[in-house]
């Protein structure tokens, strides 16, 4: 019975300092701890060589150029380029019909002709003209323009 008493209510104890092997254990966790976020901190904030675009239009256009699924530009066909400016003059009046006169001088042309492109053309004519007017430079870099 007197067992039984002694394990109902252990008594208290208040726990020491810990062991002095402790405090260097822990002293040592956390000085490797600061250490490398010291090191991962200087390596984030360390200048770097390249230069900082957000886009690097001469690569955008290398990929697109490389996936366009052209190897080359297609060679100049007199009688294809024929066949679109012909298709175009057809559907002149039915534009300026639809879209109004416009605002062409004398002698000239409100709806330029038709041209024949591959895909390689396209991605340049897109990459060049249409994303450079509608979107900023991201930086002042010489590369920050779509190339044209």
């Amino acid at each position: 019975m007197k067992d039984a008493r002694r394990w109902a209510h252990p008594p208290m104890s208040i726990s020491g300092p810990p062991a002095p092997t402790r405090r260097v254990g822990r002293a040592m966790a956390w000085g490797v701890a600061i250490g490398v976020g010291a090191v991962v901190l200087r390596e984030l904030v360390r200048p770097r060589e390249q230069s900082s675009l957000l886009i690097d239009w001469e690569r955008v256009q290398q990929i697109a150029l490389a996936r366009s699924g052209e190897a080359t530009d297609p060679p100049a066909d007199l009688s294809r380029d024929q066949t679109y400016q012909q298709i175009a003059a057809e559907l002149e009046p039915e534009l300026t019909q639809a879209l109004g006169p416009g605002s062409a001088g004398l002698g000239t042309r409100i709806y330029p002709g038709l041209i024949a492109v591959g895909r390689r053309q396209w991605v340049r004519f897109w990459l060049g003209a249409s994303l450079a007017s509608t979107i900023p430079p991201c930086s002042a870099g010489s590369r920050s323009r779509p190339p044209r």
